[in-house]
Order: structure tokens, then C-alpha cells, then sequence
């Protein structure tokens, strides 16, 4: 990492406590969908060893038609789809705030007249909303599996699973929030973008679970969000200069 980086993550850090909005959303949305659902499960499951059998008749798709009973219908669909929606959303609201809300405010354009490249500038902005989307959902992922372990429900196999899956979908929302501080103007269209990178993908993740085996799902899953992570970036820093970062 060289200065002009590291200075400039100094920046972001200093700044995210003043953009409450950002925290706002940052923290609520990893409490519902990182931990609030997905511990209520294990926590209900565990207590009722009887919640653990599947009901008769019920036609599964052919990804969970190997699930036999409820706990792993927990690990191989609730959790993975779960922390997987908290791993897409939260780095990319934070880049509504911490791109469009500066562009917005002209202080961009500031950091034209430091000696630094806009290379710098967005590496600098994505590190710190990925810094801050691993520093707040990891433990609680950490949470999750510790409660589904001690109750059975899950392996330490499973947990790792998870933490493939979150880590994936994080730098894929954060490699996403470029492309929204490059297309969009304003914050009604920074949804709308969000909305176009996040919601389609949902489905898309609902189609690996439903055809793969519950192990092969989330494994291919985060390799296809880090390909497509990848390709992400690599248009973006391409197509990226000054007058598209303020315009």
C-alpha cells in the first residue's frame, strides 16, 4: 500500500462516523440478516430437537432433495442465503454515502488538487467499505456458528462454508459500489443501480442452491461472485477517470 493510499483511508475512517445515515444502515442491516434470523433459527431449532424432521410430502428442488431433515436444510439454505444478503447490501450502501453524497457535496473535487491518482482515491474509499463490511459482519457470523455448533446443528466445516460465501459476496458488493460511484449521479439512481447489481443475483444464488448439492453450492457461489468481482474491477478501473468520478 503506498502513502497517498494509506492517507486517504485515514480520511475515509475519520469521515464514516460523521455520515450517520451510512452507520445507520451499516449496522441494522448485518443485525437483521446476519444475525437476527439466522440465530433465531439455530437458537428455536435447538431448543426443539423434534423441529428437526422434514414434513412428509414436500417437493424439494434437486439441490435440496438430499436434505434430510431441517438442520440441513439450515446450513445448506437459510444461512447461506442469509449471510449472502448481508454481505451484498451492506458494502453497497455505504458506497451510496461515501461516493455519491461527496460528489454531491462537491468535496471530490478537492482531492483533484492533492498529489494523488483517482486509482488512489477509490482503492482507498472500497478498502474502507470493505474494511468496515468485514469488521462488522464477521463476527457476527462468528456468533452464528458458535451458537449452531454448540447445538449440533452444524460443523466446524459448515462455518467456513459460510465464511467463504460472506467474504465473496463482500467483494463483489464492494467491486458493485464502484460501478454504482461511476454510473450513478445522484442517490435515486445509485438505488437503482444497487438494485439492478443486487436483486437479479439474489435469484441467481436461489438458482445455485436449489440445482447443486448443499456442500458444492455455496463453494460455487462464491467462486462465481469472485469472478464476476474480478471482471467488475477490472472494467471500472479501465473506464475510470477524474471527469466520470465528479460528473
Amino acid at each position: 500500500m503506498n502513502q497517498n493510499v494509506a492517507a486517504l483511508l485515514v480520511k475515509e475512517f475519520r469521515q464514516l462516523p460523521r455520515k450517520r445515515g451510512a452507520v445507520l444502515s451499516a449496522v441494522l442491516l448485518p443485525l437483521a440478516f446476519c444475525l437476527g434470523i439466522p440465530l433465531l433459527n439455530i437458537v428455536t431449532m435447538g431448543n426443539n430437537p423434534n423441529a428437526t424432521n422434514m414434513p412428509v410430502g414436500v417437493n424439494l428442488p434437486p439441490g435440496m432433495s438430499s436434505m434430510k431433515d431441517t438442520k440441513q436444510m439450515l446450513t445448506g439454505f437459510l444461512l447461506p442465503f442469509m449471510i449472502m444478503i448481508s454481505g451484498l447490501m451492506l458494502p453497497s450502501l455505504l458506497a451510496t454515502y461515501t461516493i455519491i453524497a461527496e460528489r454531491e457535496r462537491r468535496t471530490l473535487e478537492l482531492l483533484v488538487a492533492l498529489p494523488v491518482s483517482v486509482r488512489d482515491i477509490i482503492t482507498a474509499k472500497l478498502g474502507a467499505v470493505l474494511a468496515v463490511g468485514v469488521a462488522i459482519t464477521v463476527p457476527l457470523l462468528i456468533i452464528d456458528s458458535a451458537v449452531m455448533i454448540y447445538f449440533g446443528l452444524g460443523s466446524f466445516g459448515d462455518a467456513l462454508l459460510l465464511l467463504w460465501l460472506l467474504v465473496a459476496s463482500l467483494a463483489y458488493s464492494t467491486a458493485g459500489a464502484l460501478l454504482v460511484g461511476l454510473l450513478a449521479k445522484d442517490f435515486r439512481t445509485a438505488n437503482n443501480v444497487l438494485g439492478a447489481l443486487v436483486g437479479p443475483f439474489i435469484l441467481i444464488a436461489m438458482g445455485f442452491i436449489f440445482v447443486l448439492p448443499p456442500v458444492v453450492a455455496p463453494l460455487a457461489l462464491g467462486a462465481f461472485l469472485l469472478l464476476l468481482t474480478a471482471a467488475a474491477i477490472a472494467f471500472s478501473l479501465r473506464w475510470l477517470t477524474f471527469e466520470r468520478l465528479l460528473s
